[in-house]
């Protein structure tokens, strides 16, 4: 371990362990992976809290319809606030969307960073 990181050996088993086996690098995970996590963690057989099924129906519509196809290729930790920003504002101008769906489009994005356990993807807390 150095300057509180893991050795390079270690990372790549922590890696593992997480299923990340399709990642640019490691221990850098795509923004699909934490979404798809996010909806097994918190909305599959698994999940804490249990959820209606109009929950689970609505979630996964915002992740798979808006979320993923936008930014499901990107790094994670390599989004910025401003790119979420000018995309949620795009979906007002462009797509005519109610500023409330946006909204809660914003609070997926901020409880998907927060369950993935990561800090990679703070931009969504931000946004």
């Amino acid at each position: 371990m150095r300057d509180g990181q893991p050795d390079a050996p270690a990372r790549d088993l922590q890696v593992a362990s997480l299923g990340i086996n399709d990642t640019p690098a490691p221990g850098r995970a795509s923004f699909h992976f934490l979404a798809e996590h996010y909806l097994k963690a918190d909305f599959g057989a698994d999940s804490m809290r249990p959820n209606s099924a109009n929950t689970i129906s609505h979630v996964e519509h915002i992740v798979r319809a808006y979320l993923v196809p936008r930014f499901g290729n990107e790094i994670a930790e390599d989004i910025k606030p401003l790119d979420i920003q000018r995309w949620f504002k795009s979906l007002r101008e462009t797509d005519s969307l109610a500023w409330t769906t946006i909204a809660k489009m914003r609070g997926v994005m901020g409880r998907e960073e927060v369950r993935g356990g990561r800090s990679q993807s703070q931009a969504f807390a931000r946004a």
